[in-house]
């Protein structure tokens, strides 16, 4: 079963020691199957799963800028999971390396699996490149929210086996879509921790004084969509394009509904048995 595979992975990398709760796995997966169900699209979901992960993780554990700092430097630096893979194993203990072996057995991972669908082209690099691109945004100031929309979208369309060449990162459909999602996850984002902490859950006319506003949020939802489904010779492939809508989309749902309806929808999706 899908869901015990990336539990198993939960487990083997002590993610819960880094912060990472089940409950934020189990939210993950769910948001990660409810957008892409279809059976053979495993490698997609997983990917959405893993990157959430690894992104919540390194976000929570790496608080203060000299260890995000750190963390970024060690990253770049390092391509070779082998060895902290050897000390994850050997050592119990939290520490950051164990997170920076994790990451990068997982890119070395998903690069392998891409070169069976990409005629053997390398990829590796490109996949580093996406995440040193998320890393500096989130060094800046510990916001992980800027940037990882567009992160996850590449990580996504990479397992599906498309290739990024440099004319699509630079495509301005491309461009614009990347733009887009990461202004809708951090609204989002935003919106979400306002009505969390100011208790107003169920009261969504007592956010409209924030600086972020539902009518902003709606408005580039919107132009998103018309993005995805406008078509032209001159568009991106609509696959890629529809990544970005269904991240999109399930970051909308997780924004505007409460925990215990989140909940409900996961216990009835994965848990309940199919008559």
């Amino acid at each position: 079963m899908e869901l015990d595979t990336i539990q198993r992975w939960y487990e083997e990398c002590n993610l819960g020691e880094f912060g990472f709760s089940k409950r934020a796995l189990l939210l993950a997966y769910f948001l990660a199957a409810a957008s892409i169900y279809e059976p053979e699209r495993s490698r997609e979901r997983l990917a959405w799963v893993k990157t959430t992960a690894l992104v919540e993780t390194i976000a929570s554990y790496f608080d203060k800028e000299e260890m995000r700092r750190a963390f970024l430097n060690e990253f770049a630096e390092n391509n070779n999971p082998r060895d902290y893979i050897i000390r994850r194993k050997s050592n119990t203990k939290k520490n950051g390396e164990a997170i920076l072996g994790i990451l990068l057995e997982f890119l070395k991972h998903l690069s392998l699996e891409a070169i069976a669908d990409q005629d053997g082209q390398e990829i590796i690099h490109d996949l580093r490149q996406a995440w040193e691109k998320w890393l500096l945004e989130w060094c800046s100031d510990g916001d992980r929210q800027k940037g990882e929309a567009e992160l996850l979208a590449h990580m996504i369309n990479v397992a599906a086996g498309h290739s990024f060449s440099q004319e699509l990162l630079s495509h301005p459909q491309y461009k614009r879509l990347s733009g887009l999602i990461n202004k809708v996850c951090y609204k989002l984002s935003s919106y979400k921790k306002d009505k969390v902490d100011n208790n107003c859950s169920h009261n969504i006319t007592a956010y409209a004084n924030y600086y972020v506003t539902t009518p902003e949020i709606e408005s580039e939802m919107r132009e998103l969509v018309q993005l995805v489904l406008h078509n032209s010779k001159d568009d991106i492939q609509s696959d890629i394009k529809q990544t970005f809508l269904a991240i999109a989309k399930s970051l909308y749902y997780a924004a505007y509904c409460d925990h215990g309806t989140i909940n409900f929808h996961i216990a009835k999706v994965l848990f309940d048995r199919v008559v």
